[in-house]
């Protein structure tokens, strides 16, 4: 692809398709008592309407980049922006929890699609003195989705039932494929083709370590995650030689460190958000609404609070300002177990 006079038009494209990801990762867990209740099912099990969706996400989204190098990663963008559109809309008529599940796994793909793919699109089409910007702006969709994800998911979820969730993905979606579709170029083959095996091995290793890890309390579950971590560990250890999905450079130790400190980060955090919103709805009473606003709070924060700490992380140790995040994470976990039972009542 090359830089185009309509690169704005681009800009629109990938913010709203980026966009899509986090709100959708950050508003499902609002919907998820009313979604036990109309299919009949437990809490526990009405979370893998997340899992789902983030297995296929997690497990696919380093080999639908890969993938994007290949095809051509505007290719790759819009048919992850056809999917995800496809998908949204058989949820919103989905009928059963089965059905339920099978849409939700192909949307978790398509969000893979997209997500490995906006911001190398958005880049190749920007002109470089606004490339900054542009990716800047694409950057505040990610946070604005993760942030109005509970907040506007609450209401509709209040006010219209939770298919009004994927009414407004459908929209949403729809509005970026259209735009994809007249704005974004063909792009261009920019790696040869990928060892399919080992992208398939890769995929297998990473989603057998999230359904293991989401079934720990049972022997099955932890032999599913221990042998995914064996299989995922040959593939690394495979790529430090021939770097075949991987770039070498990427093995390097603090690196490394920062991706292992970053899952711990959003493992933490995100694993919150799905357990207080059935405290604050199925304990509390809380109407979707109100449970909505309170769950908001962290994300407004982040996104408050992000711009600060990259300032701070420019002029002091990173590593202090990232440590100290941690630190200030454990404490806000740790005092949450200090709620009573007398908090349970309104």
């Amino acid at each position: 692809m090359k830089v185009v006079r309509g690169w704005r038009a681009v800009l629109l494209a990938t913010t709203l398709a980026s966009f899509l990801t986090p709100f959708t990762s950050s508003s499902i867990a609002i919907a998820l008592p009313l979604m036990a209740s109309e299919f009949e099912i437990s809490l526990a099990s009405v979370n893998w309407v997340v899992n789902a969706f983030l297995i296929p996400l997690a497990s696919t989204v380093l080999v639908f980049g890969r993938i994007s190098d290949w095809l051509g990663r505007s290719r790759v963008f819009k048919l992850g922006l056809v999917l995800f559109t496809i998908s949204s809309l058989a949820v919103f008529t989905a009928r059963g929890f089965t059905d339920l599940m099978v849409y939700r796994f192909i949307q978790g793909l398509a969000a893979a699609m997209i997500t490995s793919t906006a911001i190398a699109v958005l880049g190749e089409v920007a002109p470089r003195e606004r490339r900054g910007l542009a990716i800047g702006l694409n950057t505040m969709a990610v946070y604005l989705g993760l942030s109005t994800g509970p907040l506007l998911g609450g209401y509709l979820t209040s006010c219209c039932g939770w298919r009004s969730l994927f009414a407004f993905k459908t929209l949403v979606s729809l509005l970026a494929l259209l735009v994809a579709l007249k704005t974004v170029e063909s792009s261009r083959t920019v790696s040869p083709r990928p060892s399919i095996p080992v992208l398939v091995f890769t995929a297998t290793s990473i989603s057998m370590i999230i359904y293991g890890a989401s079934n720990l309390n049972s022997l099955i579950g932890l032999v599913v995650a221990l042998t995914g971590c064996i299989s995922l560990s040959t593939v690394l250890l495979v790529e430090r030689w021939s770097s075949r999905i991987l770039h070498s450079k990427l093995f390097n130790t603090r690196i490394i460190a920062a991706v292992v400190a970053t899952l711990l980060n959003y493992s933490a955090t995100y694993a919150l958000t799905v357990l207080l919103s059935n405290y604050l709805q199925k304990l509390r009473g809380l109407p979707p609404s109100e449970t909505g606003l309170i769950l908001s709070i962290q994300p407004v924060v982040q996104v408050l609070l992000s711009p600060i700490a990259g300032f701070l992380g420019d002029h002091y140790n990173p590593s202090i300002i990232a440590s100290t995040g941690m630190a200030v994470i454990t404490i806000g976990v740790y005092s949450l177990t200090l709620l009573t039972p007398e908090a349970v009542c309104p």
